[in-house]
């Protein structure tokens, strides 16, 4: 679906190193700005219902002819999200380095920053010191008092929105929900209403969101971000805090924090600060109190003997941190060394071989369940199966290597791309094709594939010339490459996608390994039966268009008859990823729900969770309420 790491745009001024994320409208990519030998951020517009990819020439297909219309809007929504930062000019705002479209779609350059967000930060460390989370706020909100002086709200003010640039600095980001508006306060700019759960106001969630320029609703979403950082908890929602008030904040915030969040999350915007001045003026309490704290703790001790026996010889105490003055009855304690040997689990931590790679500080390290660091953060990334058969895959400085549990390298850091090791082989990539190499750094099967996914069972998938296969350990072909998509083998069958009728139609199914289809676990009531019917509609399309010339009465009653319901069966829900421990997460469609089917396609876990992950070590990440927990297969 990404460009190929080494894709060169604009005629080889930028070179892309490897993706970075996506979401649902673009894919955000690390890539060199080759003659300024610079590090840069480039989003690519790729809307991910609807658009493909044309692998040999990495064209967009910005959906069908149904779809077009509404791709088209969100492109156009896309370059003006691009056209609107690239005229702040702030040093805490992202910036914008260039706009172009190529490959039948659209691009933006901004400034890359390697620190990670405010959200990775508390997620790896929990709350925040007080004066940190200050700092941060304070530089977001003189960011957003510049924007609002331009008639400017941003409207997705949150902790994953806020990056750190070298210096520690926080930088805003994502302004693809803000909105421009006129000298009356009028919108001259509509964009579609994204809700952020816990850092939204209530005026976000009318109908068309915020239709008229309100400083008031950024400031809700500064207090909700100081609120994330310094209790570690995500806010609750606007109309919780209407209805049970906002929760007891932590005792030792000082008086100024306090009333900066309070104030800023009150549930009626007339009650809030009505500008970003006013905001920071009660947050500048909280700075002036940091600043007038003593850092040193100060006990007075009383002598047991009268004070002529007083010496000024040196005496021992029990306590190593601390160092006694005879004489000046003083014992001054020094600042306790931070721990940096553990940490909190995070929430999405997938942990395998006993370990998960996870995040701090911009660089990537290893913890166990505990959160104990048994491998520093150094690493500019690690693959997210982490260790897997004793080794690991980690990025240092831009190419990929293997490591051990030790952190000694056991395969160099030479690859653009690697995954973890799977039955003795990993696939690793260079100059943008995929091969697989042992734990001796030997090329067992060459560099020449698209893509590649790991071995299971025997057999790899791998794709070829835009079409999907099946190879062995010898790199024979054992399933020819024929299919638009296609996941690794468990139980002796793989999940498959396949498209029909110039691609008209896609269905899935599954395989066994000699490519047949496996009718005991194909679902072919949600998939065949429909698709069946979806066919022969369009073969009685066909059969009306010949008509049209003899009868074209008769045509246009035809023509209402065309208009079928899918079946729901078909529609109840979406495969969101490959069965892991024999269960895949799938995502219902009627009420936009998180639950698990296992092989045969039946639900074994219900459709009630927000946010789901998936199973690793019999156990499964979910999302309830805003809040998450861990369930079994049971």
């Amino acid at each position: 679906m990404h460009l190929s790491n080494g894709t060169l745009l604009q005629g080889g001024k930028y070179k892309i190193e490897k993706k970075l994320g996506h979401g649902g409208f673009g894919i955000t990519y690390l890539a060199s700005q080759v003659l300024l030998g610079r590090k840069v951020c480039i989003k690519e517009f790729f809307y991910k219902e609807y658009c493909e990819r044309d692998a040999t020439t990495s064209n967009v297909t910005l959906g069908t002819k149904s779809s077009r219309e509404l791709v088209d809007k969100f492109m156009k929504k896309f370059i003006k999200e691009a056209s609107t930062i690239s005229r702040l000019d702030h040093r805490n705002i992202i910036r914008i380095h260039d706009i172009f479209t190529e490959n039948n779609t659209a691009y933006y350059v901004m400034e890359y920053h390697s620190g990670g967000s405010l959200g990775d930060l508390v997620k790896s460390r929990g709350m925040l010191p007080e004066a940190d989370a200050v700092r941060y706020i304070t530089q977001i909100a003189e960011a957003v008092g510049y924007i609002h002086e331009r008639n400017i709200n941003h409207l997705d003010i949150k902790p994953a929105n806020i990056l750190l640039n070298s210096e520690g600095a926080s930088v805003l980001i994502d302004f693809g929900l803000s909105k421009q508006y006129d000298e009356q306060g009028s919108q001259t700019s509509s964009t579609p209403v994204g809700i952020s759960h816990g850092y939204a106001p209530m005026e976000q969630y009318n109908p068309g969101g915020v239709s008229t320029f309100t400083p008031q609703s950024d400031i809700y979403s500064l207090g909700a971000t100081l609120y994330k950082l310094v209790t570690g908890d995500t806010p609750p929602k606007a109309s919780e805090i209407l209805n049970d008030g906002l929760p007891a904040l932590p005792a030792h915030l000082s008086a100024g924090v306090r009333k900066a969040i309070e104030q800023a999350m009150q549930p009626r915007k007339k009650d809030r600060p009505a500008s970003v001045k006013d905001f920071l003026a009660l947050l500048s309490s909280a700075v002036a109190s940091e600043k007038n704290r003593d850092p040193e703790i100060t006990v007075v001790i009383e002598p047991e003997e009268e004070p002529k026996k007083r010496t000024t010889k040196k005496t021992e105490t029990n306590d190593p941190d601390s160092t006694l003055v005879i004489g000046t009855k003083k014992t001054v304690k020094k600042e306790e060394p931070k721990n940096v040997a553990k940490i909190p689990v995070p929430r999405d931590a997938e942990f395998y071989d006993g370990l998960a790679a996870v995040k701090s500080n911009g660089k990537w390290g290893f913890i166990d369940k505990d959160g104990n660091v048994i491998i520093s953060f150094k690493y500019d990334w690690a693959n997210w199966r982490g260790f897997s058969e004793g080794i690991a895959a980690v990025d240092l400085n831009g190419k990929w290597g293997f490591i051990d549990k030790k952190d000694n390298v056991v395969i160099p850091f030479k690859y653009d791309d690697a995954g973890c090791f799977s039955e003795g082989l990993a696939m690793v990539e260079s100059n943008g094709k995929w091969g697989f190499i042992d734990k001796k750094d030997n090329v067992v099967i060459p560099l020449k594939y698209d893509d590649a996914d790991l071995f299971s069972e025997g057999l790899a998938a791998v794709k070829l010339n835009g079409k999907w296969g099946f190879i062995d350990k010898s790199g024979n072909v054992a399933i020819p490459f024929e299919y638009s998509y296609a996941f690794d083998f468990y139980k002796g069958c793989s999940f498959v996608e396949k498209k029909y009728l110039f691609g008209l139609i896609t269905i899935k199914y599954y395989i066994s390994k000699n490519g047949n289809i496996e009718w005991n676990m194909f679902p072919w009531k949600k998939i065949l039966l429909p698709s069946l019917i979806i066919f022969a509609i369009i073969v009685s399309l066909c059969v009306i268009v010949s008509w049209e010339n003899s009868d074209s009465d008769q045509d246009a009653s035809k023509d209402e008859a065309i208009v079928v319901n899918i079946s729901d069966d078909m529609q109840n829900y979406e495969i969101l990823n490959y069965y892991s421990e024999g269960v895949a997460r799938v995502k219902s469609k009627s009420n936009d729900k998180y639950g698990f089917v296992d092989n045969d396609g039946d639900v074994i876990i219900q459709f009630k969770y927000n946010g789901a992950n998936v199973f690793t070590e019999g156990l499964a990440a979910v999302q309830l309420n805003d809040k998450w927990g861990y369930v079994d297969k049971s």
